[in-house]
């Protein structure tokens, strides 16, 4: 009798796995009628070859389209020269040779794994100056790829691009940057390919923010081919223009150089006799100064040409050094002063004797009795000494150090004075002239949402 159940319980089970592999293969087979392609060679066929160009028809040529979109500027590295710019770019073109699902529309689209790149035709895009470009991951690369029932690929990756940077600091700290991001192609020439941007071409985030510069971004629609050695190639390019805050740089380095200017022109109000005071005051003066000269430089570019920030540094530390060596005239004229002092009155009181007409009566007692007495006038009286007369009385007047201290405290801060007219009209009018009139014109709102 257990035999029996054994029997009868082994053939139901047979019979339930067996109807389990039907069903299972009716619905496969369902699947592959549905859906005629089953791998990645199944998009290509048998006779595609990345390595060809796409066909396409006589006359014409292969149209790449290109749109950037900008999402931030991760670094701006001004010892370096360059950019660090996350973009994303979207590629698309179309290859003819591909084979998609005949029921598939010209405007529909196969969502598929990137890695499909490595066995299609691809344009050889390249950025200009650009050193290095990752792809950032998380559990894969941000990219993805698209095909249209026409047969375009449509290629989109998120990427950090490193871009070369020509910055010139002339004009620092109002200094103007220019840095072009261009895309070329290496290998084909405007006779095969062309590059044209695809909607919606340039696209500029809203949260683009730097502390130290405006940023800004200027399509360049005039660029569309480059002229090398070996013939005429597509190009597409953008703009990004840096214009330099100078809030920091007026806060950090001209308000203090400043202070500490008027602060040494105030040492001149102390008395001379004060030399312990006035001589602390000035040399902690020049020494901050000079510490503030060294500090601001380190934290420039550091380049081999004079920059506007540079004339003002050096001048503010020259008006410090003035007033030191202004300072030392007073003390060697408070010296002589002092050892001359009381040796100048006697031939003063000399030189002013009344010098008469003295008579002088002969020896000789025979003398002819009409004869009268002779006589002799007396030379005249000196009219000073050291050669009063002979010299201009501003070299008689000798300067004392109250006369010195008068004058510098007149000529000093008014030389200041002049100074800071004249450098804030050379510097805002040549900074001004050195910036492109079309910033960012070419960058319309649209184009930023």
């Amino acid at each position: 009798m257990r035999i029996l159940v054994a029997l009868l319980y082994w053939c139901v089970s047979v019979c339930h796995v067996s109807g389990e592999e039907g069903t299972n293969n009716n619905n496969n087979n369902n699947i592959n009628n549905n859906n005629t392609i089953e791998s990645w060679a199944d998009y290509t066929g048998p006779g595609y070859r990345k390595e060809v160009f796409p066909p396409v028809s006589q006359g014409e040529v292969l149209k790449v389209g290109v749109s950037v979109q900008v999402r931030n500027i991760a670094k701006i590295d001004e010892a370096d020269g360059v950019l660090w710019m996350e973009i994303n770019l979207r590629v698309k073109w179309r290859d003819i040779r591909l084979q998609l699902p005949p029921d598939l529309e010209p405007t529909n689209y196969i969502p598929l794994d990137p890695a499909i790149l490595s066995d299609l035709w691809v344009p050889d895009i390249y950025i200009v100056h650009s050193s290095e470009a990752k792809t950032p991951s998380v559990l894969t690369s941000v990219a993805s790829v698209w095909m249209y029932g026409d047969a375009t690929v449509d290629y989109s990756g998120n990427m950090f691009v490193l871009v070369s940077c020509r910055m010139k600091y002339a004009w620092f700290p109002r200094d103007h940057q220019v840095c072009d991001f261009r895309m070329e192609s290496f290998a084909y020439t405007l006779e095969r390919n062309e590059y044209v941007w695809a909607p919606p071409g340039l696209e500029v985030s809203d949260n683009i923010i730097s502390e130290q510069f405006l940023i800004s971004f200027q399509k360049i629609d005039p660029y569309t081919r480059t002229q090398q050695v070996y013939g005429t190639y597509p190009a597409l390019a953008f703009r990004v223009h840096l214009t330099r805050r100078l809030s920091y740089v007026l806060l950090q380095v001209y308000l203090p150089s400043g202070l500490f200017v008027v602060m040494s022109f105030v040492s001149l109000l102390v008395p001379p006799e004060a030399i312990p005071g006035r001589m602390t005051l000035c040399i902690t003066t020049i020494l901050t100064m000079s510490t503030l000269l060294g500090v601001a430089m380190q934290s420039m570019p550091r380049v081999s040409y004079v920059r506007a920030i540079d004339v003002w540094l050096l001048s503010c530390l020259a008006f410090v050094s003035m007033v030191l060596l202004e300072f030392g005239v007073v003390i060697k004229l408070l010296e002589i002063e002092k050892h001359s002092g009381g040796n100048e009155k006697k031939p003063a009181r000399l030189s002013k004797k009344n010098f008469k007409e003295t008579t002088v009566q002969p020896l000789d007692s025979h003398t002819h009795e009409n004869s009268t007495a002779w006589s002799t006038p007396a030379p005249p009286p000196p009219s000073g000494i050291r050669g009063q007369g002979i010299l201009p009385p501003f070299i008689l007047s000798r300067p004392s150090s109250k006369r010195v201290d008068q004058v510098s405290l007149v000529v000093l801060p008014g030389c200041f004075l002049l100074f800071n007219l004249v450098y804030w009209w050379w510097f805002l009018k040549g900074s001004k002239a050195a910036m492109p009139n079309d910033l960012g014109s070419d960058v319309t709102e649209e184009e930023k949402h």
